[in-house]
């Protein structure tokens, strides 16, 4: 019983959880609502996700060790074993991987398997080398959403998915940099080069301001490509990007009404929002 207390944790089911939701979104816009077969590609990329998220705990053992906010997790805090993790990671990935291969299309699978293997293989030991490992490393968070529209008989190279998942993509750089900016003495500690080595704090803060507009303009492309097409909706997405600029001007204005959390969390619920108007646009009839 303590060995399966510890999974979640293990496995970051928040982050999981997120990536699934993500997997949601691609393929209720594509199949213009719900059906069974979307329990069973959110299995899949759940299990596939769990599977990289124990992997990921093994390679960086010695690292969460070191860092306060990680050296609480199961393996550097002695409560599984190395063994228990690694069949861990493997029956959660073959159990995804069976899924998606026996009820979908096999690119649903081979993007699982491209993802899982960009985030362990590539992007894990690469931000053990630059801060901007986060640039490459954001193409993890678009994968899910193309899993989910090729699932429901998508294409891959519909410009609807390329709008979704290159916000997706261009969100992720900003929210990644605030947790880099917000734990960077942690990192350095840990042996992670940190952001701060390549720019200044002010720096740091308008950079991240910059890649913040890049995502609400990403965003806007959602409404142009018919993803949100709502009247109503569109002026809720515009409202909401205003809110985001805001915050995040006050962010970097060093306005001390603001800290971090409230950024991260309003980061956070922006991505969920944006995708939530979406797929509520579905449901009202309005996807083209």
């Amino acid at each position: 019983m303590s060995f399966l207390k510890e999974i979640p944790q293990l496995i970051k089911y928040k982050i999981s959880f997120a990536v699934t939701y993500t997997t949601v979104a691609g393929f209720v816009l594509y199949h213009k609502g719900f059906h069974i077969h979307l329990l069973l590609i959110c299995s899949g990329v759940f299990l596939l996700s769990a599977g990289a998220m124990a992997i990921n705990q093994l390679q960086e053992e010695k690292f969460d060790a070191i860092m306060k906010r990680t050296s609480g997790r199961p393996l550097p805090g002695g409560r599984m074993t190395k063994i228990q993790v690694v069949l861990t990671a493997i029956v959660f990935f073959l159990a995804g991987s069976t899924i998606l291969f026996i009820h979908f299309p096999i690119i649903t699978l081979a993007l699982g398997i491209f993802n899982v293997v960009w985030y362990n293989a590539v992007y894990t030991p690469l931000k053990r080398l630059t801060p901007l490992a986060v640039i490459p490393g954001s193409l993890i968070g678009a994968v899910p959403a193309m899993m989910g529209w090729v699932a429901a008989g998508g294409n891959v190279f519909d410009v609807r998915i390329i709008a979704l998942s290159l916000f997706l993509i261009i969100w992720q750089i900003p929210h990644f940099w605030l947790i880099m900016f917000r734990n960077n003495n942690e990192y350095e500690l840990a042996g992670f080069p940190g952001i701060e080595r390549l720019f200044s704090q002010k720096n740091i803060k308008h950079i991240i301001f910059a890649w913040m507009l890049a995502t609400t303009c990403s965003a806007m492309l959602l409404a142009i490509f018919g993803l949100i097409s709502n009247s109503v909706l569109i002026v809720a997405l515009i409202l909401v990007n205003v809110f985001l600029i805001i915050l995040f001007y006050k962010f970097v204005s060093n306005q001390k009404t603001v800290k971090m959390r409230f950024v991260m969390i309003g980061i956070n619920l922006y991505m969920l929002i944006i995708l939530s108007l979406s797929m509520i646009n579905v449901f009202l009839g309005h996807t083209s």
